[in-house]
């Protein structure tokens, strides 16, 4: 595209909707975001040809199967790139949705800031997919074992885990490191990636049950 295109954001959760609009803004590489809370609202948008990128859930209340969603967004608008912001991030669902024509998928556990790095660079006409969400792709392609995983893990994101086993906070680990709060998540985010773990609570039991050595 010649010139910024319009970027729509679709989610049924407005909290989520204005942390996107708000992150998006901050990049100012759009002419416009506009929004939507339905799959009717997102079909209504398309009728504008300067929207080129929609960013949506995957699980809308009312949309049924997302693949679908996908399916209908690019039969209307082959031409606009979809970007999964989701919970689902299930290996063989990020694959299905790459399938259906998505372009780029970013777990909603990894924030706003992998949205907009998305943006760029489907804009740029490639494919994303977030890197903690790559890293869970790669470790199930390979079969990996969860020591092999472990033995992926980065040395800060090894520290991350270790210290969370610890019970310090996101906040305290991230003043040990010097680092922001959003840096230490992206790291903890990361690393259960590579484990094959969803949310917190299965990190809890992982953790738990970790040898210390293995940290």
């Amino acid at each position: 595209m010649n010139q910024a295109p319009k970027v729509l954001v679709c989610d049924d959760h407005p909290i989520i909707v204005i942390a996107l609009r708000s992150e998006l803004a901050r990049i100012g590489q759009f002419s416009e975001v506009v929004t939507a809370s339905s799959v009717n609202e997102i079909l209504n948008a398309l009728n504008d040809p300067e929207v080129g990128i929609v960013i949506t859930d995957f699980s809308l209340n009312e949309a049924g199967d997302g693949l679908q969603l996908i399916g209908r967004i690019k039969r209307m608008r082959p031409d606009v790139a979809v970007i999964v912001f989701s919970m689902n991030a299930s290996p063989p669902a990020v694959r299905d949705m790459i399938a259906a024509g998505a372009s780029a998928f970013v777990s909603k556990t990894c924030g706003t800031r992998d949205v907009a790095e998305a943006c760029r660079v489907v804009l740029a006409g490639r494919k994303f997919v977030a890197p903690a969400s790559l890293a869970h792709l790669l470790d199930q392609d390979d079969g990996g074992t969860p020591q092999a995983a472990l033995q992926r893990l980065s040395p800060r994101e090894r520290e991350v885990l270790r210290l969370l086993a610890q019970g310090l906070s996101l906040r305290e680990i991230a003043a040990r490191f010097n680092r922001s709060r959003k840096t230490i998540s992206v790291q903890k985010c990361a690393a259960m990636a590579k484990l094959g773990l969803t949310h917190d609570m299965e990190l809890g039991r992982y953790l738990a049950s970790a040898d210390s050595d293995e940290l």
